[in-house]
């Protein structure tokens, strides 16, 4: 029966704003360091903006290329939050638009985007317009964040929090984003245009069960029928 039906795929799990400030207050992450502090801010605009993670890493140290990838002048930390342009993605390989997104600042909270981006911008404060959005410090100097060292710190911080790390994949902060910003009421249409899907796909990243979204139609359908007398 199994053949005939398949075995149903595992979804990994989402990023969530409670699991972001539970690893932000654990003591057994080095907030403090350098890499860390890139890190952090690349996953609360990975997060804040349903991006994917090669929004904001490369996939090797020397494949960056100031054309395809995002690059500091990219990145624009303004007094209301932190802007971000897309000139390539996995759904626009030929540069034949741009996609822009915005993550507003939290003034003096924990999770605040601007922050987070300008701490890290301050462990390369000299870097030009065309270097990588996300520089770290290394034995040969800055490099470009890659993939490997982004997912691989972060299930690091899931570990340190005692979860599971092996639930969660690089799509969490898309996956986490999309979910939110379902639990909020966003009308779909917008958040498959700000997480810059090319189709459908968006509705398999977003998780319907909360509690939010399972009370979601009831309500709407209650209200409708009370208006009606």
């Amino acid at each position: 029966m199994r053949r005939l039906i398949g075995t149903p795929r595992q979804q990994k799990l989402a990023m969530t704003p409670e699991l972001l400030v539970r690893m932000r207050r654990s003591p057994k992450i080095r907030w403090s360091d350098p890499r860390m502090k890139i890190v952090w801010a690349a996953i609360f605009l990975a997060f804040f903006t349903i991006s994917r993670k090669d929004n904001f890493s490369v996939d090797k140290v020397d494949a960056f290329n100031s054309r395809k990838h995002l690059t500091r002048s990219d990145v624009k930390v303004l007094k209301s939050g932190v802007h971000c342009t897309f000139r390539r993605s996995k759904t626009n390989q030929f540069a034949t638009r741009v996609h822009k997104v915005f993550a507003l600042a939290a003034l003096g909270t924990i999770l605040d985007p601007k922050a987070a981006v300008e701490e890290a911008f301050a462990v390369a404060p000299r870097a030009r317009p065309s270097d990588p959005a996300f520089l770290l410090p290394s034995a040969n100097g800055l490099v470009p964040l890659t993939h490997y060292v982004f997912v691989g710190s972060v299930k690091h911080c899931i570990q340190q929090v005692g979860l599971d790390p092996n639930g969660y994949s690089g799509h969490i902060f898309r996956r986490g984003g999309a979910t939110l910003a379902h639990r909020l009421g966003i009308d779909p249409l917008l958040i498959k245009r700000m997480g810059d899907w090319s189709s459908d796909a968006y509705m398999d990243y977003i998780d319907p069960n909360t509690p939010e979204g399972m009370v979601t139609l009831p309500v709407a359908m209650t209200r409708l029928c009370a208006q009606l007398g």
